[in-house]
């Protein structure tokens, strides 16, 4: 808002009627923003400055703002819960929730997690997803190729059978390396390092017989006997001035004699130099200095140099220095000044407000105080009076010649505090300001149209208090492998697993595929196994020869033998229990390859543990007539050892466990007759163990 202030002006202030406007004098301005109009009161804010400043109403949606309908008629995103006589919603709750409901896939009430689904994310992001994976209960979800995962497919019947049987003669799980006698990689010119998996095949290089030539780092033939090579190039240099061999030239070397005219040689050998001779003295060279000019040096023989161009300044010569406050340069005339003297003279101009003197504008760009009474021209006042007023015019928000109180706006105050501020509350004619809480006060609301409040009218059709579940026939969430179990709350969604026509696979108890026919299954690891290890199911076709082998594991794992439900584990003809027996009871043989866990006949102890540290081959004592077993731990680090067990006369019935702790093999041998029928056995995993029982002639394993 500005007050725009027309008509003349006497001048001087002798014969006008305003001599100042609210304390001000000389071409006054108001504009909104003059703070001695204190125009911006409870619900009014100024914008803006000088006279591009503005009076507005003081409107947004937070704490003490005027409320303002937005550009399509409506009132604006604001809290709304003061008010009264809202129309009211068609539904008062969904599933149990008021007010702006929002239902989304992880919602509890839904239900929606039923088998094979899971829930993923949360709020607006949260879905329904199957819940794939290869464990156990998980949906077989194809891979990225359109393959079955890696996943137990035991039960599957109907798949090709796998064309490999042997590899080199090895069945099970079989690891070829380069050291593999079978492969038989290591011929001429080819040597094999490392063992299993570590081996390698590597050139035989060297420089003695029968080796390969390698090139060295720098891709140059090592020192080697090369006298029968033959078409090599001659050598194109045979001397140099004269010397032979290893010939090194240096700047100071006398055969080369070329310090000559002007060059100087420094130093000798390899750090001699080969140098210009400058200076200024007789028969050296002239070097231009740092700053690229002759040095001081006689310059009297020189020719057709330029003529000086000066010769004197102001009568004076040689080296002339001339400053403003020279005499014969004579520059301080009328208006100018001379300051200071020699190199540090200035001319001024003469400014100030006494005679003759420059008149300078002060820091505000305005003319000082000067006698300006001979000026013509001069733009008359444009100030008169103010709204009728003259003299020392004070305007304020109350001045009733503004006439500035409309409809919406209200005075308070009077004179220099009086304001102009918006007619706020809730009754008639009033204008609606938000509380300290950014929310609309208690008003009637019933005439408002188009409100955010009741943004659901009907839920699929439904109103009041809506619940909707998974069974929800207007929902149709049960698609394609998707089947809906129970009724209302308790009602999920369900993968519908099976394996008969047109059902989801899912994988059983054990992360494996169910019986199912696999006939159409495309793309098996090619047609059968690339590698042994890849069939997890596999299953023998006759006995399993382990070809002199052991069976070991990785990792100091396991060895699980596990018979189905009522079969038995026979090794070597004895038949072992199906179960674990009682705490202290002992295994029993009923002589005809039949074992149980029965209780001990008394006699029995506790087995002597004996530790062996040496790292060398030993041998158990015999044991004592009371003695019936032993337990001894062979702690052989990385060296490979043999175990001899005592002798067998004697002591039948006696029983020795040998384990092995280092990482090298241990072989358990017998002192006489045989183990299993072999001369030996060997321990290959660390922390594995053998344990023997004799009859009096010969070991068992037991």
């Amino acid at each position: 808002m500005a007050i725009k202030i027309t008509g003349p002006i006497g001048q001087g202030g002798a014969g006008g009627a305003v001599t100042s406007v609210n304390g001000a004098t000389g071409a006054v301005n108001l504009y909104a923003d003059n703070a001695t109009l204190n125009l911006a009161g409870d619900g009014i804010v100024v914008n803006g400055a000088g006279a591009t400043s503005t009076l507005d109403v003081d409107s947004g949606t937070t704490a003490g703002k005027i409320v303002k309908l937005d550009g399509s008629a409506r009132l604006p995103a604001v809290d709304g819960s003061q008010l009264t006589n809202l129309p009211s919603a068609p539904v008062t709750s969904v599933n149990g929730a008021t007010g702006a409901v929002n239902l989304y896939a992880d919602d509890a009430t839904l239900n929606l997690a039923g088998d094979g689904i899971v829930v993923s994310g949360t709020g607006a992001t949260s879905t329904l997803d199957v819940d794939s994976g290869t464990t156990a209960n998980k949906i077989v979800k194809l891979d990225g190729s359109a393959r079955l995962p890696a996943v137990d497919g035991s039960q599957l019947t109907n798949l090709p059978s796998a064309p490999v049987t042997s590899v080199n003669g090895a069945t099970g799980a079989v690891n070829l390396y380069a050291d593999d006698a079978t492969l038989n990689l290591a011929g001429d010119g080819i040597v094999v390092s490392g063992t299993g998996a570590t081996s390698t095949l590597d050139v035989d290089s060297g420089t003695t017989a029968n080796k390969i030539v390698k090139l060295d780092g720098s891709a140059r033939l090592p020192a080697v006997d090369g006298s029968q090579l033959t078409n090599l190039p001659s050598a194109p240099v045979t001397s140099v001035n004269g010397a032979t061999g290893a010939v090194n030239i240096y700047a100071d070397d006398t055969t080369l004699n070329i310090d000559g005219t002007g060059l100087v040689l420094s130093g000798t050998g390899a750090t001699s130099t080969l140098n210009a001779d400058v200076g200024t003295g007789a028969n050296q060279l002239v070097q231009l200095d740092g700053s690229s000019r002759l040095p001081a040096v006689d310059g009297s023989q020189l020719t057709n140099l330029p003529s000086a161009p000066v010769t004197s300044v102001n009568g004076a010569t040689g080296a002339v220095n001339i400053y403003a406050d020279d005499t014969t340069l004579n520059i301080d005339g009328t208006g100018l000044v001379l300051s200071g003297t020699g190199a540090t003279s200035t001319l001024n101009a003469d400014v100030g407000t006494g005679a003759n003197q420059i008149v300078q504008l002060d820091g505000s760009s305005r003319l000082p105080a000067v006698d300006g009474s001979q000026l013509t021209n001069l733009p008359s006042a444009p100030v008169t009076s103010v709204n009728g007023a003259t003299g020392a015019v004070n305007i304020y928000a109350d001045d009733t010649t503004l006439n500035i109180d409309g409809t919406g706006l209200v005075l308070s105050g009077t004179g220099a505090t009086s304001t102009l501020n918006a007619d706020v509350g809730t009754g008639a004619n009033q204008l609606v300001q938000l509380d300290a809480s950014s929310r609309l006060p208690a008003v009637d609301g019933s005439q408002l149209t188009n409100l955010p409040s009741a943004p659901v009218t009907s839920v699929n059709g439904a109103t009041g208090a809506v619940n909707l579940y998974a069974d929800d026939a207007t929902l149709n969430l049960a698609g394609d492998g998707i089947v809906v179990s129970g009724t209302g709350a308790t009602s999920t969604l369900d993968v519908d697993s099976g394996t008969t026509a047109n059902k989801i696979v899912k994988l059983d108890g054990s992360a494996r595929l169910p019986a199912v026919d696999g006939s159409q299954l495309t793309n098996l690891p090619s047609s059968g196994l690339q590698d042994v290890v890849d069939d997890t199911t596999p299953q023998l076709g006759g006995p399993l020869d382990v070809n002199g082998q052991a069976i070991v594991s990785a990792s100091a794992g396991n060895i699980a033998i596990t018979p189905d439900t009522t079969g038995s584990i026979v090794l070597d003809g004895l038949s072992w229990p199906q179960a674990d027996g009682s705490a202290d009871q002992v295994l029993k043989t009923n002589g005809a390859g039949q074992l149980s866990f029965v209780d001990q006949s008394g006699g029995g102890s506790r087995p002597t543990v004996t530790t062996d540290t040496s790292g060398t081959n030993s041998t158990i004592s015999d044991p004592s007539a009371s003695t019936i077993e032993d337990v001894y731990l062979v702690s052989n680090g990385s060296s490979a050892v043999t175990i001899t067990l005592p002798t067998v006369t004697g002591n039948s019935g006696y029983k020795v466990q040998v384990k092995r702790l280092g990482t090298a093999n241990v072989t358990v041998s017998p002192a006489s007759g045989t183990i299993d029928g072999a001369a030996s056995k060997t321990i290959n995993a660390q922390y594995g163990a053998l344990t023997c029982c004799t009859d009096g002639t010969n070991w068992f394993i037991i």
